[in-house]
């Protein structure tokens, strides 16, 4: 059984222009003229590819690859920003692989326009044994800072694993009859996980656009968040901020709350 204080985020897709958009440069001028040059110009600023995909969809709709106000990538897309014109965000997008606890996942699936997949507790036994994965857990820190409240802590986390073990046995022996194994083993874990807890560790895939992220960052970044998302929410914005600094690089304002956590706004907005 292992103990973890902090959720971890990994960064494991973005957007990638195609090789077609360079190759056929010359071709796409023909019918957009302006084109060639924007493009070459983009490269040459070393502008990040899902930038890029988010401005050419937006002069796509006017046609404004002469860029006669010379705008770079961050300006134009500042201005989006600033015009609320976030349809165009969608063109570009980051993957995250997250390790937490099952409360935080439970309220990252609640954002309708990513897409999670998460692990389940229906294909997935928890134990010791062979085939099993070994059970950990994402304990908020101030919990395990005490050894006397440590030791409370593993006693309860003990507990809950011998309950969910119980159950899962009981459950085996009950559909020991049934002629399909993988079925079999999917019902007893099924009847099982009730028992286990929110602090149960799970890794989920969220992959979203940078609409969805930008949207949903004010509300999970804000010290009105739970901790525990608050804390993922901090380690997508930083690795957006690299990913795609001309979109999320100084969009934030990180700030410390009265209990010591770290939130975030909207910079120039009021708390």
């Amino acid at each position: 059984m292992k103990i973890y204080t902090e959720p971890k985020v990994w960064l494991v897709s973005t957007t990638k222009l195609a090789e077609e958009l360079f190759d056929k440069a010359g071709e796409i001028d023909q019918y957009l003229p302006g084109f060639d040059k924007w493009l070459a110009n983009a490269i040459a600023a070393e502008d990040k590819d899902g930038e890029i995909a988010v401005e050419l969809g937006g002069r796509n709709c006017y046609h404004s690859w002469h860029n006669p106000a010379g705008r770079t990538n961050r300006e134009y897309i500042q201005n989006i920003i600033m015009q609320q014109h976030y349809s165009v965000l969608e063109h570009g997008f980051a993957g995250f692989l997250i390790f937490a606890n099952r409360e935080i996942t439970h309220e990252m699936v609640r954002h309708r326009h990513q897409s999670p997949s998460q692990e389940s507790t229906r294909y997935v036994s928890y134990g010791e044994g062979e085939n099993q994965k070994e059970p950990t857990f994402v304990v908020p820190e101030m919990f395990l800072e005490d050894p006397n409240d440590k030791v409370t802590v593993e006693r309860y986390l003990r507990a809950v694993m011998d309950m969910y073990n119980w159950a899962h046995e009981n459950a085996a022996e009950r559909y020991d009859k049934i002629q399909d194994r993988t079925m079999k083993r999917k019902l007893a874990r099924q009847a099982a996980r009730g028992a286990l807890p929110h602090w149960l560790s799970a890794t989920i895939m969220v992959t979203g656009n940078y609409r969805a992220w930008l949207e949903a960052m004010p509300k999970r970044l804000s010290y009105h968040a739970d901790i525990g998302i608050r804390k993922v929410y901090l380690q997508i914005l930083d690795k957006l901020e690299d990913e795609a600094p001309n979109i999320f690089r100084g969009l934030f304002e990180r700030k410390t709350w009265e209990d010591g956590t770290t939130y975030a706004v909207l910079s120039g907005s009021d708390d």
